[in-house]
């Protein structure tokens, strides 16, 4: 009996990529010169990585593409490409493809729940946090931000006012008031999380119609535990 060999449309999986996919920010992977040995990839000391091995020169460009939590494909994990918490990120056909340590971000306006961090104060007026952070709903109902000092031998707890400081993608900016510097506080807030590109190449053709790359994404810390607290643009 033969196989019903019915040809891929490839028009009708545009129109859905049209009507279902999401733009994201999208920062380009290059390898960085500061050490060529084999056994040696990268320069802990550089100034330009890091000692990551990759930097970003062409700042953030933009692309499509669906994204979709990987328990809905557990093949995935099972066969050892991805983890429970990775994103699955599927690509129009034609689209250029993402390659191993580029580094994806959402256009969330909201950002996701994000139980926040702690920082500790520095000497100049600014600290840097891991995210960009989205203001969240707060207890009286209205949107800012959570920011907070304990001291674990008094028990003492302060909770700094708007007043004090604003915030503004991966910066808190602080006014007169605030933290001592070197002391430690904490800041809860909504997350535009950072991706990392872990499993490249997923390519899939059916008698040479490209179907659009297929690239698992794992959350930039996780991926990339030793790389540089800011790796893209505040």
């Amino acid at each position: 009996m033969p196989w019903n060999n019915s040809a891929f449309d490839s028009l009708l999986t545009q129109d859905f990529f049209a009507d279902h996919a999401e733009v994201l920010q999208w920062a380009q992977a290059v390898r960085c010169g500061c050490s060529n040995t084999p056994d040696n990839p990268s320069n802990s000391a550089c100034g330009v990585c890091g000692g990551l091995g990759y930097f970003y020169p062409h700042g953030l460009q933009y692309t499509h593409a669906i994204l979709t939590a990987v328990t809905q494909t557990m093949d995935l994990v099972a066969m050892g490409l991805a983890e429970m918490g990775d994103l699955v990120c599927d690509q129009p056909p034609g689209a250029t493809s993402l390659s191993q340590w580029d580094l994806v971000l959402t256009t969330w306006t909201t950002g996701v729940p994000f139980i926040g961090e702690t920082l500790v104060r520095g000497s100049g007026a600014t600290d840097t946090l891991t995210y960009r952070a989205n203001p969240l709903t707060l207890g009286d109902g209205t949107q800012g931000y959570v920011v907070v000092q304990t001291d674990p031998v008094t028990a003492a707890v302060t909770i700094y006012p708007a007043t004090d400081y604003t915030v503004s993608g991966k910066t808190i900016t602080w006014g007169s008031g605030g933290p001592t510097a070197g002391s430690s506080y904490t800041i809860r807030y909504n997350a535009t999380y950072e991706w990392a590109v872990l499993k490249p190449g997923l390519v899939r053709i059916e008698r040479g119609t490209d179907f659009g790359p297929r690239t698992i994404l794992r959350k930039r810390e996780i991926a990339l535990p030793n790389a540089p607290g800011a790796l893209l643009p505040g």
